[in-house]
């Protein structure tokens, strides 16, 4: 069964996340949704991806900004990540869910992701948004 991954350094926003793809109707039984704290290393990322059978990844552009009480923050952003999967995994698809959607700045280093989109728009719109992850 193949797995939509949520990266988010915050639980309480990865949650919020889950919780809205979990109840989208377009994934029903089909998908499983993965979610973890940003994983140490970008190194990581492409086995992460192939032991959880992720297909489609989403995260958020800071996740640096908290820890879990056991581990440290990363050292990396969002962007990062992006710059570093697409060098190894070409087109695989990663989508942005942000409360910055709109920075401009934000928006030129995110050019690689199929799309960035703002978190409250994904609340009040997941399974639309299920539907077009399911079909990446």
């Amino acid at each position: 069964m193949p797995s939509i991954g949520v990266i988010d350094d915050r639980p309480d926003i990865r949650s919020i996340v889950v919780d809205a793809l979990t109840l989208a109707p377009a994934l029903a039984d089909s998908w499983n949704i993965v979610s973890a704290n940003p994983l140490s290393r970008l190194e990581d990322y492409p086995s992460w991806i192939a032991e959880h059978k992720i297909s489609v990844l989403i995260i958020d552009e800071r996740l640096n900004e908290s820890a879990n009480p056991s581990e440290v923050a990363v050292s990396y952003y969002g962007h990062d990540l992006v710059k570093y999967l697409r060098s190894r995994m070409g087109n695989f698809p990663i989508f942005v869910v942000t409360s910055y959607s709109n920075d401009v700045e934000l928006r030129k280093r995110f050019g690689d992701v199929e799309d960035i989109i703002d978190r409250t728009r994904f609340m009040r719109d997941a399974d639309s948004y299920a539907t077009r992850f399911a079909r990446s």
